[in-house]
């Protein structure tokens, strides 16, 4: 098992922070660790050693990504109605959406 540094940790709450807009940070008292946000006046995780707190992390983005990737997957399939149903209509209309299918 590799060891886990306070680096680590602080590599996936930086990740977390840019893709939620959020200002999660690690907590550290009692030889425990935990995430905190509002500069710790709400608590994310429990208390618990860095590999716990890496863990914790580390599920937290995993559900993020699937969230985005849900998204991403119904915007797709949104955009592509919408062309459908614009299909006979101003040829603009049917640039634009395309564009944001792409984007």
């Amino acid at each position: 098992m590799q060891r886990i540094t306070l680096e680590d940790i602080q590599t996936r709450l930086d990740y977390l922070n840019k893709q939620c807009h959020t200002d999660l940070s690690l907590d550290r008292a009692y030889g425990g660790c935990r995430i905190v946000s509002r500069n710790g006046s709400r608590d994310i995780s429990p208390r618990g050693s860095k590999r716990d707190t890496y863990n914790y992390a580390c599920a937290m983005i995993t559900g993020v990504d699937l969230a985005t990737i849900h998204l991403e997957t119904k915007t797709g399939a949104l955009i592509s109605h919408v062309i459908e149903v614009f299909s006979d209509s101003d040829e603009e209309i049917r640039e634009a959406l395309a564009d944001k299918e792409v984007s």
